[in-house]
């Protein structure tokens, strides 16, 4: 019930929607655990995270749904995984495509460059 009066809450707070508020939280948690988590399998471990805390947050509300003996609806909860899980997915899915950022400044790397033009020339 502490998880769901938390919910509620920050579903009050907040003024979105429960399904606003999955996709919300999932994106904040990849990219947190992706900031902490910089170098290799880090894109990977934030989807594991977020996908854990999707299935742990839907083992809540089934086990709260069924403390107060409401029907379970299996599409809700899909639905509700989908759209935790779904823009993250996209995300870790786009991010090994795009170009890594140098450690150096863009005049450094050129004048590097430039000199070991002249080098082999």
């Amino acid at each position: 019930m502490m998880f769901y009066n938390f919910k509620m809450a920050l579903v009050q707070w907040s003024g979105l929607s429960r399904d606003a508020l999955h996709i919300y939280v999932a994106m904040g948690l990849f990219l947190l655990v992706r900031l902490i988590w910089r170098g290799r399998f880090g894109t990977l471990a934030a989807l594991v995270v977020v996908a854990g805390a999707a299935l742990t947050g839907e083992w809540l509300d089934h086990r709260m749904e069924a403390a107060i003996w409401m029907p379970c609806d299996p599409q809700e909860h899909w639905r509700d995984l989908f759209n935790t899980i779904f823009w993250p997915a996209a995300l870790a899915a786009v991010l090994p495509w795009l170009p890594r950022r140098s450690d150096k400044p863009a005049e450094e790397s050129l004048s590097e460059n430039a000199e070991r033009g002249l080098e082999q020339a």
